[in-house]
């Protein structure tokens, strides 16, 4: 009886505590479980609650709790060879100025450092390092920004809850002491911007200029806080990734009351990699009457406004990192799927409708699809595809939203963490039309193919360098009574240039002399030929000031990605001694390029996308025509051009006209 009865209290303990739970709003579960996870942190954590809880202002209560009810989804990653790491990294960071490019020791150091290992970092969840003391004066010292900054007029309450009050930006060790540092570095100039500028877009651009007056943003591709890194960190910051200047753009402006988020494409679509930058939360009817302006800027120096729409790279997809834990970000919905990394952050936002991205495409799947409930388009990085967009996919067919155009996408499943297309690419272009590339067997084509790579503006300036220079020849070093062999037409290509003699010259020196604001020409290789096909051996000669990182010796050390560059835009000339008299038969010279031409004696391999994977179409190796002619070839399909000798570069291409147009 005793023991029925114990029974029974136990089952109506067990159906209040159900009940209870059942009355519970999302957002208190969500709040309990994040004080369970604080375990012996609890009381700091309940302190806070209870602290605003007894005030009169209920909205630092409801900032309290969206705090601490996300922290358990936030972590920081700790072990002592992180901690020698961050101290060696200072050490080397404050050994100039930031202001300063960074030194040959510093280069030197920061070459030989070695970043520690995954398989050794503790993860330590917010909950469970956030103190009291210091939430509380985070949380009324951004409410007094919140309240007083002008900047701040007509922002939601909710915008301020995700971008400015917020204790940590990205996935930074915890530090709540991060906003008085970095306001005693700019306070005094953004008051002093407020007091002087014109307009407040006037002040906001003041600000943002006198703040990166501070940094020399040397850009690198290759973080060194693979783990995070302690938020002061970053204000000796000298070279860093776009996300390392994003970061520490939010920092600054956060600081004083601008509320800043750090928005990104994950991968561009014409072009490797993607990008990081930042946009100011402000409110476009209290800055800017027009309301004309967008606020998004590079931390790394670029002008406040119209970014991305000035940026020649064609953008996929735009997300926005936040603090709360996204209901719709895919790492919450996936739901025990697996899921490539790319998207596994419970903070992404898709803002790509905010930049003007607002394409859609529906596409048919192959029976691939069939037990998978989400798929990818992917975009090519020069290697391989990688994943921009997702969507959920209903029965046989998927939509995806809010994509740039311009750009060729791969549909894909993900499964045994590889990429697996489940229909062919298609190019979706600027009006929202869809063309699949599907390599046709019924009509070959021949192609001549000049490149492996695409050619941007950087080729464009390359290839003419050398044009309205010419090349001399010469009895003496002097070069006087000189005799020109070869005037270069007003455009070349970037590639090698073979000037053949109708009959071998007799000289002791040869020389290039660039037009007129050419800085010397760039040369990237200049070398002449005896009658036998043999380079002559000679001294390198030259008038002008050569830039120290670029000096007249580079355009003769058998290295074609290095260059010679004068510091004088005009008058200067590079040539070659032989110390004798010699025959010369051709000389060759290449100006600046990027190694992604044609190259004698390397062996390259043509590749066209089928049936879901890359299918050789035949290789050759380069000659002295420095172009290949594959016979034979499907029409209208997608196609790279891979160099099995060396090289990381190959860019993806279709067949149009006779010619390569790259994607």
């Amino acid at each position: 009886m005793q023991n029925n009865r114990k029974i029974i209290i136990w089952a109506m303990l067990l159906a209040a505590s159900i009940g209870l739970a059942a009355c519970q709003t999302p957002e208190e579960r969500e709040l309990q479980s994040a004080l369970e996870q604080a375990g012996s942190n609890r009381t700091e954590l309940q302190a806070v609650i209870d602290h605003y809880d007894a005030q009169a202002d209920t909205r630092k209560s409801q900032a309290a709790r969206f705090l601490i009810r996300n922290m358990q989804y936030h972590h920081s990653l700790t072990s002592e060879a992180l901690d020698r790491h961050f101290e060696r990294l200072d050490s080397i960071d404050h050994l100039t100025p930031t202001r300063w490019s960074v030194s040959r020791e510093q280069d030197s150091l920061l070459r030989t450092l070695k970043m520690p290992r995954a398989k050794e970092q503790r993860e330590v969840p917010d909950t469970r390092m956030v103190k009291a003391d210091a939430l509380i004066r985070h949380i009324d010292g951004m409410f007094a920004l919140y309240d007083s900054a002008v900047w701040c007029n007509g922002v939601p309450f909710s915008d301020f809850c995700e971008y400015l009050l917020p204790y940590r930006v990205a996935d930074e060790r915890v530090d709540l002491d991060w906003p008085q540092f970095y306001r005693e570095k700019v306070e005094a100039r953004a008051n002093k911007a407020f007091r002087y500028a014109a307009t407040r877009v006037d002040t906001l651009y003041t600000i943002l200029n006198r703040m990166s007056s501070d940094y020399r943003a040397d850009v690198e591709y290759r973080t060194r806080f693979p783990f995070g890194y302690r938020p002061q960190q970053l204000a000796s910051l000298q070279r860093g990734t776009c996300t390392d200047y994003s970061t520490l753009a939010c920092f600054l402006f956060r600081s004083v009351g601008i509320p800043t988020a750090i928005d990104f494409v994950p991968m561009w679509g014409n072009r490797s990699m993607g990008h990081d930058w930042n946009v100011l939360l402000v409110s476009p009817t209290v800055i800017d009457t027009t309301c004309a302006l967008d606020y998004s800027f590079s931390g790394a120096k670029k002008p406040l406004g119209q970014y991305l729409s000035s940026n020649p790279n064609r953008p996929t997809k735009v997300y926005r990192h936040a603090y709360s834990r996204q209901p719709g970000a895919l790492a919450v919905i996936a739901e025990g799927e697996e899921i490539p990394s790319d998207f596994d952050s419970e903070f992404l936002v898709d803002v790509s409708a905010e930049y003007g991205l607002n394409l859609s495409a529906t596409i048919l799947l192959s029976d691939a699809a069939t037990s998978h409930r989400f798929c990818y388009l992917c975009t090519f990085d020069n290697q391989r595809w990688q994943p921009v967009a997702w969507a959920e996919k209903s029965r046989s067919s998927v939509t995806f939203c809010n994509l740039g155009g311009r750009i060729i996408y791969l549909p894909c499943v993900f499964e045994g963490g590889q990429f697996r297309s489940v229909a062919p690419p298609f190019l979706l272009s600027a009006d929202g039309s869809i063309s699949q590339l599907v390599g046709d067997t019924t009509r070959l084509q021949p192609m001549t193919l000049y490149r492996k790579y695409l050619s941007g503006e950087n080729i464009a300036r390359y290839s003419r360098l050398l044009a309205g220079g010419r090349i001399e020849v010469s009895d003496n070093p002097s070069f006087r009574h000189g005799r020109v062999v070869h005037r270069f037409a007003d455009s070349t290509s970037v590639n090698y240039q073979f000037i053949r003699m109708e009959k071998p010259e007799a000289c002791r020196c040869v020389r290039f002399v660039a037009a007129d604001g050419k800085f010397g020409g760039e040369v990237a290789d200049f070398k002449a030929l005896a009658d036998d096909g043999n380079p002559i051996a000679a001294r390198p000669i030259g008038i002008g000031q050569w830039n120290g990182k670029h000096p007249l010796a580079a355009a003769f050390d058998g290295d074609v990605l290095s260059y010679s560059m004068s510091n004088d835009s005009c008058g200067a000339w590079l040539g070659m001694d032989f110390g004798r008299m010699a025959s010369v038969k051709e000389i060759r010279i290449l100006p600046h390029n990027d190694d992604n031409f044609i190259r004698v004696g390397e062996r390259y391999q043509l590749q066209c996308w089928t049936d879901g994977q890359w299918h050789t179409l035949g290789e050759q190796v380069g000659d002295e025509r420095q172009y290949l002619t594959f016979d034979g070839c499907p029409s209208g399909g997608l196609y790279r051009l891979r160099n099995l000798t060396k090289g990381k570069e190959e860019r993806i291409f279709t067949y149009d006209d006779g010619r390569q147009v790259w994607w």
